[in-house]
């Protein structure tokens, strides 16, 4: 690269944020010392991961922090640090550390992804072609392995199937590589959680009490995750979750104090009602009279309190309740929107896979159901409810139609005896290679 000079490899105990640094030239013909931060993982945006980015920024300040000692003994002070990174960054990723990146303008540069490989392209063509070779030998060594008679001949000895007399090459069946798709609608953790304003309206039990809460719980705990899979906006779902936990203590305030009033009023009530039937005998001794007293106080309430778990309270503040919930009814809308565009989209793409579906490869709608399918495998059942099924095959010809590189992860479900699961492993690896 042009006016690059004096690269150290500092990788150790005393890099202190700096795994390699070099000098460029300012506009000045000053010397600009520079360091490089190189993460060989992806960067996240999670905080407590090591491979956060808010960790990877952090040693980039410390590599600003600490003085690199030249050869003169004299301390440098880097100025501009490039985190490196062969993975793309995710809007979620640059977003966590935003801003931290205003903090250090035009100090903190990332180089990741396509442009790490096409700044390879232009000053380093021939690592690409030494990588290339690398992985051509590796190839070639790996059809050997896998062409050898070994497997074949333990199954053959294993079930009494006769000589070896046949090669792997031979004898193999290509399989039938398929993706099974399911579209998917909203799940019961997301609709449903503010009750009606008919059910604000009527009297409100415990057990309907813990049941809303419960409820807003896992709502908050779904979004949480849609939020992590950026199904959902960050801002908006900060916004909603502060509503939400403002609601529930408006609610719980309201409810706890309309069952304390509740609990006090029938106390009286019932106590009245035991004194004036229950009498007893003029002569009782006070210390008599004082147990007697305390013990139906004790009774009468218990019996106060079971009447409230059976026939609940009305809110006192009901009509300013029903206002918040149809306000975060629209709020929880507006936060779901993106979502529920993309399981329409899931729905639309496996429908039309009912029919001879030509080109799904190829379609951004097939790549968003592959995100959503993973989605749902990761969180609990409640946030989407499953729909239609549909299956996608692929040609024998993918890798021609495709023209670029192609991933294949495999799931043996059932193999008939003739074929062991590591035999039918290794002859599938082969035929993608050869």
């Amino acid at each position: 690269m042009p006016d690059v000079s004096g690269v150290q490899i500092l990788q150790g105990t005393q890099e202190f944020g700096k795994d390699l640094i070099f000098s460029i030239r300012g506009g000045f013909g000053e010397s600009i010392l520079c360091a490089c931060v190189i993460k060989k993982t992806r960067i996240t945006g999670t905080v407590s991961s090591s491979k956060g980015a808010r960790t990877v920024f952090l040693q980039a300040e410390q590599a600003f922090d600490t003085p690199h000692l030249n050869d003169s003994g004299g301390d440098v002070r880097v100025e501009r640090v490039y985190i490196i990174s062969p993975f793309d960054l995710s809007p979620g990723t640059v977003r966590s550390i935003a801003g931290k990146l205003t903090s250090r303008s035009g100090q903190i540069q990332f180089i990741s992804g396509s442009r790490l490989f096409d700044l390879f392209k232009l000053y380093w063509p021939g690592v690409l072609a030494d990588e290339f070779n690398t992985i051509n030998e590796y190839l070639s060594k790996t059809e050997v392995e896998l062409c050898e008679e070994k497997a074949l001949a333990n199954l053959l000895f294993q079930y009494q199937l006769g000589p070896a007399d046949k090669r792997i090459k031979t004898v193999y069946v290509p399989p039938t590589l398929r993706r099974d798709l399911r579209s998917y609608s909203v799940g019961p953790d997301l609709t449903g959680v503010i009750p009606s304003d008919s059910e604000l309206q009527t009297r409100i039990t415990p057990e309907q009490y813990e049941r809303l809460q419960g409820r807003i719980r896992k709502f908050q705990s779904a979004m949480d995750a849609l939020q992590d899979w950026e199904y959902v906006d960050r801002d908006e779902n900060i916004s909603l979750n502060r509503q939400l936990n403002a609601f529930v203590a408006g609610l719980s305030s309201d409810w706890m104090a309309a069952r304390d009033q509740y609990i006090g009023v029938t106390f009286e009530k019932l106590l009245r009602t035991r004194k004036r039937d229950k009498k007893g005998p003029a002569d009782r001794n006070p210390s008599e009279e004082l147990e007697t007293k305390k013990r139906i106080e004790k009774e009468t309430r218990k019996a106060a309190e079971d009447l409230f778990q059976m026939e609940g309270v009305p809110l006192s503040s009901c009509q300013e309740v029903v206002n918040n919930a149809v306000a975060l009814r629209g709020e929880i809308e507006t936060t779901l929107a993106p979502l529920c565009a993309t399981l329409e989209t899931s729905v639309r793409f496996v429908d039309s896979l009912s029919a001879n579906h030509d080109g799904w490869l190829f379609d951004p709608e097939f790549v968003e159901c592959c995100r959503l399918s993973e989605f749902v495998q990761q969180t609990p059942a409640g946030v989407c409810a499953g729909r239609s099924q549909g299956r996608v095959v692929c040609s024998s010809e993918i890798l021609d139609e495709w023209g670029g590189p192609v991933l294949i992860l495999a799931g043996v479900y059932k193999i008939s005896a003739s074929f062991s699961a590591s035999l039918c492993c290794r002859v599938s690896c082969w035929q993608w290679l050869v």
